[in-house]
């Protein structure tokens, strides 16, 4: 399946804006109302393709949120699509990310979004610190386990096996399962992406990757989890992630 770059983007760029609602957010399909998560996998996937533009509705549709309900995980998306549209983080999120470094939560993927808050606001603190030692304690299972360790402990922090645990998570059909032996998903597929990118890897199976990735394309212009799947904004931003940042 072969499809020029600039097709793919502007087909990619169709569906992510057939999901923006009035209110400036987008949702998950046309009939859902618009969240944090759909918002900023929009953001994500307009900013890869090059295309984010200042959009003043979405940039009023995230301030307007209360960043207290949210948690870590989703916090820092917040984040992200506010400063990527030139909005400021209120003096206050510095204020909770202080306290939830006090008393981190168990979950990796609670701990990595803590240390990607830090890093975008510029916190340095005995807390953060600690979040690197937290984080050698802890063990994983999936690829999505490892990426968000990854982001947890920063580069250098690795013990021997990974970079086999990694490459050997690619299948016959070129995508990448949970761990070595299971079913290909194009989430883990990005998972693997992003690992191999920072660690200097190349897969197994460049152009399997490849074709796996494309393969995920719906008539819509979007992408899905696996082929013959239904398109999301999440999965779209991490095949594009794929086919412009990783190759």
């Amino acid at each position: 399946m072969e499809v020029e770059a600039e097709e793919l983007v502007r087909g990619a760029q169709d569906f992510i804006l057939s999901r923006r609602k009035e209110s400036g957010g987008f949702g998950a399909t046309p009939a859902l109302p618009p969240t944090v998560e759909d918002t900023y996998f929009a953001l994500a996937a307009l900013r890869v393709c090059g295309a984010l533009k200042s959009d003043p509705s979405t940039l009023r549709f995230l301030q307007g949120l209360n960043f207290y309900r949210m948690s870590p995980e989703v916090r820092v998306r917040w984040l992200k699509g506010l400063l990527w549209l030139g909005g400021a983080s209120p003096k206050e999120v510095k204020f909770l990310l202080q306290e939830e470094l006090n008393h981190p939560p168990e979950r990796l993927s609670g701990l990595a979004a803590l240390r990607e808050m830090a890093d975008l606001l510029g916190v340095d603190s005995p807390g953060v610190r600690r979040l690197k030692e937290l984080g050698r304690t802890r063990s994983f299972r999936t690829l999505k386990d490892l990426y968000h360790l990854f982001k947890a402990l920063g580069p250098g922090e690795w013990s021997n096996g990974v970079e086999e645990f990694i490459l050997h998570s690619q299948n016959p059909d070129g995508g990448f399962g949970f761990f070595p032996g299971t079913t290909s998903y194009l989430e883990n597929t990005y998972f693997a992406c992003r690992l191999m990118k920072a660690l200097g890897l190349k897969p197994r199976d460049p152009e399997g990757l490849r074709l796996f990735v494309l393969n995920t394309r719906r008539k819509d212009g979007g992408f899905a989890r696996a082929p013959r799947g239904v398109s999301f904004l999440e999965t779209t931003y991490y095949a594009l992630w794929i086919l412009l940042r990783f190759f």
